[in-house]
């Protein structure tokens, strides 16, 4: 029975404020209730409320990661399983200890994108020196659709491989990963091999390797002589998403909103406002060249030809929101409909030249001017 969201709070633990999703609940002396895992450590005397446990187990409850974009409605019982592998669970920067940026799973390849760039790559694929030193690293890349993040550490002395490797595409239920050991002189000595299927960015990211009882891990040393003995390999691992999932989901949703190709979009700037071109498209009337459906507004009185060369490259490109702070990304044809609306737009007075106005300031700055409510 999904009840309104009001009528659930009233089923809130007492101490830890969550949901009364988790049994046994108990009853306090005081008349409050206590969920499974605070009754663990009460220290009064508790009875337990086995009635209004089956009372609560007919109600459907909003995830507690709700006010971030998850819409699920789970069952009594179902919340540790849950929220511990939800989407939307706030994620710490997986890049470095000392980068205090928080977001989900899905924002975190676009904060690669503006805060660590450097650790972004084309291919997930780096060089090692077989005999030189230990190595390790970090990167990030997104290759047809697929967005992955890899962390690895070579030990010389044993030369073995521990890799943990993870995806970012939420609507897949699995990963292929293909691997490649490549002499890097010789490119025609190398070994492909399949590994453990990539799962969904989760916790485990964070663990060190020294953590993981059962790391994923490639002997490298046994596999020199076949490459050869080389001095340097290279290690490309590709993620592939199963052919029968590609068929259900057209192969790869290209209206994906995950990921931002700054490369693709940094030339497709709006001639008139320099910013990103968002359809639908025109030409300048002057010009010729491209302009953005915000600007052609300005142009009451003059017809401006709609730009049907770049309309199809953009239709499905994805665009970060031109609102600083606001970090949604969405597909040219969608994103239109968010920046109108988005909660950081500034807003451009007509009646004089400042600079643009917060949303939340619109009404004083207008009653500057002697207008009144």
């Amino acid at each position: 029975m999904a009840e309104p969201d009001h009528i659930l709070e009233s089923f809130r633990c007492f101490q830890c404020k969550d949901y009364l999703l988790i049994s046994p609940i108990v009853l306090l002396p005081d008349g409050n209730s206590l969920c499974g895992i605070c009754s663990l450590s009460a220290k009064e005397t508790t009875y337990r409320q086995l009635a209004f446990e089956d009372f609560l187990k007919t109600l459907l409850y909003p995830c507690k990661f709700k006010n971030l974009g998850c819409k699920e409605r789970l069952k009594f019982g179902e919340a540790q399983d849950h929220d511990a592998n939800c989407i939307y669970r706030p994620m710490i920067c997986p890049a470095s200890s000392s980068c205090a940026w928080e977001g989900s799973i899905q924002e975190i390849p676009n904060h690669f994108h503006i805060c660590h760039s450097n650790l972004i790559a084309k291919k997930m694929e780096f060089k090692l020196a077989v005999c030189d030193k230990d190595q390790k690293g970090l990167l990030l890349a997104c290759v047809e659709g697929v967005s992955g993040i890899l962390k690895y550490y070579y030990n010389v002395s044993t030369g073995n491989l521990q890799y943990n490797i993870h995806h970012f595409n939420t609507d897949v239920q699995e990963m292929i990963v293909k691997i490649s050991i490549i002499n890097d002189v010789d490119v025609d000595h190398r070994i492909n091999l399949k590994g453990d299927p990539a799962s969904l960015f989760n916790k485990s990211f964070y663990r060190d390797f020294c953590e993981i009882l059962n790391s994923k891990t490639l002997v490298l040393h046994n596999l020199f002589p076949v490459l050869n003995n080389p001095d340097y390999v290279i290690i490309s691992m590709n993620l592939h998403i199963p052919k029968s999932v590609e068929s259900e989901n057209q192969e790869y949703d290209e209206e994906s909103e995950e990921f931002v190709d700054y490369d693709l979009i940094k030339d497709l700037k709006c001639s008139s406002c320099l910013g990103y071109l968002l359809p639908p498209l025109y030409k300048n009337p002057t010009s010729g060249s491209a302009m953005c459906c915000y600007c052609y507004n300005k142009f009451i009185v003059v017809e401006c030809e709609s730009n049907t060369e770049i309309i199809g490259k953009v239709s499905k490109t994805n665009f970060p929101c031109r609102w600083r702070g606001c970090e949604t990304i969405k597909s040219g044809v969608n994103l239109v409909d968010h920046e109108l609306s988005c909660k950081l737009r500034m807003f451009e007075c007509r009646f004089c030249a400042d600079d643009m106005i917060k949303r939340e300031n619109v009404i004083s700055h207008i009653k500057h001017h002697g207008f009144k409510d």
